[in-house]
């Protein structure tokens, strides 16, 4: 196999989370001159070796991508993140600075070198002992909002529930070592989570499988009482997790628990199926914390209601999972759609979660002439971002946080299902019918009938939508308060 042959297949394989495989298909290759002479092939090469956690091996690959500064400046800014999965901030920080000289303003150094300079887990002399340590993914720069939001949710819910607390990060992504290790039993207890955690093709490591990065020996370690914390099994349609390494994972963590907290009733069936009967008992339904921040966030705005205002959040990320029966009947769906709720008067505005979820306003005005006001939330903070939503009537979110977000605020919602977890969560609340499939060929008039029924009946929505908080309430607060008792 050539080297162009070789990185179109590993590169399928790899996006299909078969990692091992991609690796195999790449040390296959015949002519290591023209496979090191590749930028390409390198690159490749060293993104293989860090998902399946061998990080000496990729530094190695990455040392001889020298052919031009861009290709230095990409390898060097793995080398930071390999860096930084690594605790070696200042190894870390001398690799994004030269990848920054090779290439000034290169986006992806100037990313790792704020988390560099910022890590999550303060020095051991820092660290207070007695509290929760919390394991999530913690966005740093310009990211998703969900993502942004979702760990301070947890914290309030926690301590709404049993009272404050102190707390000690620790990034899911990075290795959890003996320093982490040592550092959380030093607390009275550890929680992991929200978020889609369970998921292939996010940060994946050789050591778990999903996207906390503990190997089984440290984590049959920790001698604080355990919890995954409305995780969700995130995989889209078509997805699957390759070979052995995440049921072994997942068995490892539900035999450390005092129980695996899954964010809707669909995760909890999916994760039932790959452990064994005994455990099944361990799996627990704890909803995601941001469906009721009414009841946890302190200091929200007032919300405002006959504003006319929609906000509309679609997703691009993994496009082809997402749109899997055309994105150009898509648009043409959302355009009626729109068209038709601004004739009747409403303004309809796009809210970005992350950056690229404000290609619908370009595509929009490319493709129809129409524009849309943006509201760029990846750079928000959360205040920012509950505030724009309590001023909403209604938001129709592709992502699962544009609709559990607002909703947790008591903003109507509709929701374009792309993903499972929407189906989930709507499944939980029992109003499947505020779900739309993405690819359903009459979605633009399904989206405003529904939306014109939220709008004459916009109080009784969130008299509904408070009713139904107050059910998601008690299984989070409960999950808290039996966690840290025991």
């Amino acid at each position: 196999m050539n080297v162009a042959e070789a990185v179109a297949d590993a590169e399928l394989r790899f996006e299909g989370a078969d990692f091992d495989g991609a690796l195999g298909v790449l040390r296959s290759v015949e002519d290591a001159a023209a496979a090191f002479a590749s930028t390409e092939y390198l690159m490749l090469l060293a993104r293989v070796l860090r998902a399946t956690s061998r990080y000496d091996a990729a530094v190695e690959v990455l040392r001889l991508a020298r052919h031009d500064h861009q290709a230095v400046s990409r390898a060097q800014t793995e080398i930071a993140t390999i860096a930084w999965i690594r605790h070696a901030y200042d190894e870390g920080i001398d690799a994004a600075v030269h990848a920054l000289r090779a290439t000034p303003g290169y986006r992806g150094a100037r990313g790792v070198l704020g988390r560099l300079r910022g890590p999550v887990t303060p020095a051991p002399a820092d660290v207070p002992t007695g509290g929760i340590a919390h394991g999530a993914f913690y966005a740093s720069g310009r990211g998703n909002f969900g993502d942004l939001a979702l760990p301070s949710a947890v914290r309030e819910a926690f301590t709404t529930a049993t009272g404050e607390t102190s707390w000690l990060g620790i990034h899911v992504h990075q290795l959890f070592d003996d320093e982490r290790l040592e550092l959380v039993n030093a607390q009275r207890a550890m929680i992991v989570g929200g978020g889609g955690l369970f998921l292939p093709d996010t940060a994946p490591n050789g050591h778990s499988g999903w996207q906390w990065n503990v190997p089984q020996a440290q984590l049959e370690r920790i001698t604080v009482p355990l919890a995954t914390f409305a995780v969700g099994y995130n995989l889209f349609v078509g997805q699957k997790f390759v070979g052995d390494r995440f049921r072994n994972g997942l068995l490892a963590m539900a035999e450390r628990s005092v129980f695996l907290g899954l964010r809707n009733h669909g995760s909890i069936e999916q994760v039932s199926r790959l452990l064994p009967a005994h455990l099944h008992d361990r799996l627990r339904f704890v909803p995601c914390p941001t469906t009721i921040l009414e009841h946890t966030h302190p200091g929200l705005p007032p919300a405002k209601e006959g504003t006319g205002t929609i906000l509309l959040n679609v997703a691009y990320d993994r496009s082809r999972r997402r749109f899997r029966r055309g994105y150009r009947t898509f648009l043409a769906q959302i355009e009626k759609y729109v068209a038709a709720v601004e004739a009747a008067g409403s303004e309809v505005r796009c809210v970005v979660h992350a950056p690229n979820d404000s290609r619908i306003a370009k595509d929009l005005r490319s493709e129809y002439g129409r524009e849309l006001p943006v509201d760029d939330l990846s750079r928000s903070r959360p205040e920012e971002g509950y505030a724009l939503f309590r001023r909403a009537d209604l938001v129709v979110g592709m992502r699962g946080h544009a609709t559990m977000i607002p909703f947790g605020l008591g903003t109507p919602v509709l929701s374009i299902v792309s993903h499972p977890k929407m189906r989930y969560f709507l499944e939980d609340i029992e109003r499947p019918e505020w779900g739309f499939d993405v690819g359903e060929p009459n979605l633009g008039d399904r989206l405003l009938e529904h939306t014109t029924d939220v709008l004459q009946h916009n109080a009784e929505r969130r008299q509904d939508i408070r009713e139904i908080q107050a059910r998601l309430a008690q299984p989070i607060f409960q999950a808290a308060r039996d966690l840290v008792g025991s």
